[in-house]
């Protein structure tokens, strides 16, 4: 009886939601994830005029709109849904930091994250590669390189993925055993046909 009751409230409040409420999405940043460089605030709204983003209760900036957004064709009945907000994370803090997004002045979503800068605004100069061992899985190596306009470190190499089974050398060995006897035994033997 109480999970219905729940289902029930929070249909009353679907409902009782502004249309561009019911069919607004906060996707980036997610909540506790890390940010770093240069990022994307990304939202996508069914209805609004305005999408608002404020940092951290002290800073407002408004999102650009018009993105295609195939994926809302379901929710929306229409593609062109998508906003977004490029945004330097070197001008903040490091530390714990708090987004709040707006459609119409009404809040749809919010997110707490941490920030890691690079101690400037916008570091220059540099360049570097990295590896990272065992990903994406145990045994492989993905390479990384220092991309200065993202101000990150962007995918450089990854591992092709197998789309067949491997096979193990164990298996290899003996199925060589298995064709070298066969081998032998025709060898060493006619074959006796029946016609």
């Amino acid at each position: 009886m109480r999970s219905v009751g729940r289902v029930l409230a929070l249909l009353l409040l679907i409902i009782a939601l502004p249309s561009s409420l019911s069919a607004a999405v906060l996707e980036n940043p997610t909540p506790g994830s890390f940010q770093s460089g240069i990022g994307l605030i990304r939202v996508w709204a069914c209805e609004a005029n305005q999408i608002d983003i404020v940092f951290d209760d002290s800073m407002t900036l408004q999102a650009a709109y018009g993105t295609s957004r195939e994926d809302t064709q379901e929710t929306c009945g229409k593609i062109h849904t998508g906003f977004g907000l490029t945004i330097n994370w070197n001008l903040f803090s490091n530390g714990l930091h708090t987004v709040r997004a707006f459609v119409d002045g009404q809040q749809f979503g919010s997110a707490s994250f941490t920030v890691t800068d690079q101690g400037q605004e916008f570091l220059t100069g540099v360049t570097e590669n990295a590896v990272l061992k065992n990903f994406p899985q145990r045994g492989k190596m993905t390479q990384l390189q220092w991309q200065e306009s993202a101000q990150n470190f962007v995918l450089r190499r990854m591992p092709r993925w197998r789309t067949q089974t491997s096979i193990s050398v164990w298996s290899l060995r003996r199925s060589r055993r298995i064709i070298v006897d066969f081998l032998n035994v025709i060898k060493n033997h006619e074959l006796v046909t029946s016609s």
